[in-house]
């Protein structure tokens, strides 16, 4: 059922940005009573159209793009990691495996912990393995069962490294551990680091509300008679502000003058 709450708020601005410098790369106004996770498609299709050289590894979430499709989409399609966290009840649920085509595992839970079918205790993930996606234009998926994460038994060696296809789960299976537990603890590091630096991205919004005055109190959005209007409102301030910053950054090494003239230097919100 359509929240009447969001359907008045109108729509969410989503935007994949750079987690190093903050720059905003492309962005939509997306319903706010559509499914927010979908805008991925379209969000990634804008950015490898507008950015063919752009190198990537991951894609950073909140809880809202924490779908299988979603992370399928972005790993097969694009070849990027989608880091977005799991609920604890998700984490938790364990999903049993069939003897025959999976001799040597037994079972996994949501959080990637893989369980040795022999000895029942949880296995040590480390390893992952991926097609190539030499040949492949973005947007082209690769084989999905090609793609593996693998695991060894700490009770006997003799087990061998079975592996997973992440097609099982694509959420649960993600390259980056969502646990201690599962094992590859460096990954699982730079996964909380990754979701900890996409709250320095909300300081985007925040510049727009406070210093482009594009917003209301609270959840309240800037409506006009026609959405389109705000729509070039917000890519207007999105495109100054990454001007500002590129500029700033060129001054600091040196490419440009320091002294900005008058009208170029009124203190833009960075």
């Amino acid at each position: 059922m359509t929240s009447p709450s969001k359907f008045w708020r109108g729509y969410y601005l989503i935007a994949i940005v750079d987690l190093t410098t903050g720059l905003p790369l492309v962005w939509v106004l997306w319903p706010a009573n559509a499914d927010e996770a979908k805008a991925l498609k379209l969000l990634l299709h804008n950015l490898y159209e507008y950015w063919p050289d752009l190198s990537a590894d991951a894609i950073v979430g909140d809880g809202a793009w924490n779908e299988r499709w979603a992370a399928e989409w972005c790993l097969r399609n694009f070849g990027l990691h989608l880091v977005a966290p799991r609920q604890d009840t998700q984490r938790d649920v364990k999903h049993d495996l069939d003897r025959l085509a999976f001799p040597s595992v037994s079972a996994y839970y949501g959080d990637g912990r893989a369980i040795c079918r022999k000895h029942g205790v949880p296995m040590i993930r480390d390893g992952y393995g991926s097609p190539s996606r030499a040949g492949l234009t973005p947007g082209e998926p690769a084989p999905s069962r090609a793609f593996r994460v693998r695991y060894h038994c700490p009770s006997d060696p003799s087990c061998g490294r079975p592996g997973l296809p992440m097609e099982l789960h694509w959420s649960a299976l993600s390259y980056y551990p969502h646990s201690l537990a599962v094992g590859e603890p460096a990954l699982h590091a730079e996964r909380l680091a990754l979701q900890a630096q996409r709250n320095y991205c909300e300081t985007l919004f925040s510049a727009l509300k406070l210093g482009n005055k594009l917003a209301l109190s609270g959840a309240a959005r800037t409506r006009t008679a026609k959405e389109p209007t705000v729509e070039a409102l917000i890519s207007l301030a999105l495109i100054q502000r990454s001007a500002f910053m590129l500029a700033d950054l060129r001054i600091r090494r040196g490419m440009f003058r320091d002294d900005l003239p008058a009208d170029l230097s009124l203190g833009f919100p960075l």
